[in-house]
């Protein structure tokens, strides 16, 4: 969702009077996206589940045929459209096919994936984590990163030879950054980058919201003046955490609010009140906690509403980013291998019950209020185009 999200934003961001934009994603999400866009396009991705399963397990995510089968896919959409500008989020084939059409590309990837930052050395949820632990394992996988984006970074490299191309870098970070733009979808005092060269752009978080109608019980659990609790484990996040979150919330006199991004989550307590989609940010403000997996498409609309997180991170991603919220003072993380009951009780009690958590969620909202992507891409576009 977050790679769907933050495109949408930006297209959202350009004035149909001044910009044309086409917007290819896959087919499930376009009812999602209004008038945004001048021309929609069903984008063949990886089955999310297979996706989820190899970043689970530590596989190569694109392997060379994927990579090629997009390649083709890229090139037959910009024969179509003959596009000025080509925007990706995620898209690794798009540092092939663009170059091959001679088109120039921007890639909209986090700045906690910038080679320009530090980036600290957590090892994400892989089998071994679960017998081993994670604070044994940090320095080993310092030692084998390297290795480790070489490898994911070799079938980008094989696809651009078979295409004539030189390869990019044994440094995956260098491929996600590789455009003739970067575009971080973040605010420069969250993540401090050393040395960035000038095509490299903060623009702001994308704020995004669906536009979907408010469940019958919203009005109701609103008015209520019992502290609130909102899940969302967002499209990624890990769901077998979530009957351990829900027994934790159970024993604490709150209400819990329940996004479940449309994936089946079996029962609940009768302390939930459920739906699959929800206005993030508006749900957050009104909230004590947000309990997330800890994801820049869940850390930046908590902090812009001044609400503190009980991060649930997974994956390597989630892990930076849930790294970057904690050692901002506004949450809390609990690694899902460790996510007992217990664990998670003890998390939201201090949430809960300690001011500080509060107090650096609303300085942070404070902060990120000033980065306004509906003003910052299309002056960033502007200039860019100006410069030919």
């Amino acid at each position: 969702m977050t790679h769907f999200a933050r495109p949408a934003a930006l297209a959202a961001a350009l004035k149909p009077a001044e910009w044309d934009v086409f917007f290819w994603t896959p087919k499930r999400f376009h009812v999602l996206l209004g008038d945004t866009a001048a021309g929609l396009g069903d984008l063949r991705t990886l089955d999310p589940d297979a996706f989820l399963h190899s970043l689970a397990n530590g596989g190569v995510l694109y392997t060379s045929d994927v990579l090629r089968e997009y390649v083709q896919d890229d090139l037959a959409i910009f024969k179509q459209i003959q596009p000025d500008l080509v925007i990706g989020d995620y898209r690794l084939s798009l540092c092939i096919s663009a170059p091959l059409s001679g088109l120039p590309f921007a890639s909209i990837f986090n700045a906690h994936w910038s080679p320009f930052y530090r980036q600290p050395a957590v090892v994400p949820e892989l089998p071994v984590t679960r017998w081993i632990s994670p604070r044994i394992l940090n320095p080993l996988y310092a030692a084998l990163r390297p290795a480790f984006f070489a490898l994911h970074a070799k079938p980008v490299n094989d696809v651009r030879r078979a295409f004539g191309l030189s390869p990019l870098s044994h440094d995956l970070r260098q491929i996600y950054t590789a455009g003739d733009l970067v575009l971080y979808p973040d605010v420069p005092e969250f993540v401090r980058l050393t040395g960035a060269p000038e095509h490299h752009h903060f623009i702001g978080p994308c704020a995004w919201s669906v536009h979907t109608p408010k469940p019958p019980w919203w009005d109701d659990v609103m008015a209520s003046s019992q502290a609130k609790v909102f899940v969302s484990l967002g499209s990624s996040g890990p769901l077998k955490a979530l009957p351990a979150v829900l027994e934790a919330l159970s024993r604490l006199p709150v209400r819990v609010i329940l996004s479940t991004s449309g994936r089946a989550v079996g029962g609940t307590p009768s302390n939930v009140s459920l739906a699959d989609l929800l206005p993030y940010e508006e749900t957050a403000r009104r909230s004590m906690v947000v309990v997330s997996h800890g994801g820049t498409g869940g850390v930046y609309p908590a902090l812009s509403a001044g609400t503190p997180m009980l991060a649930i991170p997974s994956n390597i991603d989630m892990h930076l980013s849930a790294s970057l919220m904690e050692a901002a003072g506004a949450g809390i993380t609990v690694r899902v291998e460790r996510a007992s009951p217990a664990r998670l009780q003890d998390a939201l009690e201090r949430l809960l019950g300690e001011p500080r958590f509060k107090q650096a969620a609303e300085k942070w909202s404070g902060i990120i209020t000033r980065y306004d992507t509906k003003t910052i891409f299309p002056d960033l576009l502007r200039r860019w185009f100006a410069r030919g």
